[in-house]
């Protein structure tokens, strides 16, 4: 039920867990939300592959601090999210290494 996550893990260096099975779909405003952090590239790959399979508002500014994603298939799913919710998504670009994961561990519950 939350609506704004503005600064919710802004410099929160120690945090480093998986965000991609939370229900972002109400949220209105991701304002520095990761400014200052790094995911794993695993962590970031798998929330921007599981939210864009998600009901995600539009017109959004999500920002992902350092963090870097695969390319292939979270290459692929951070366009969608740009691209169909209109989103602007800053983050700290690829890795340059390809997706290795399994494409069943996406599926969203």
């Amino acid at each position: 039920n939350v609506t704004i996550m503005n600064h919710m893990f802004n410099y929160a260096t120690a945090f480093k867990q998986d965000l991609s099975r939370r229900n972002v779909a109400k949220v209105a405003s991701f304002a520095n939300f990761l400014a200052g952090d790094t995911l794993p590239t695993e962590d970031y790959d798998l929330l921007l592959m599981r939210w864009s399979r998600r009901a995600l508002k539009p017109g959004l500014t999500f920002h992902g601090g350092s963090s870097k994603y695969s390319l292939g298939l979270p290459t692929e799913r951070r366009q969608y999210i740009k691209d169909t919710f209109i989103w602007t998504i800053t983050d700290g670009g690829t890795s340059g290494l390809w997706y290795v994961g399994d494409p069943t561990v996406v599926t969203v519950r």
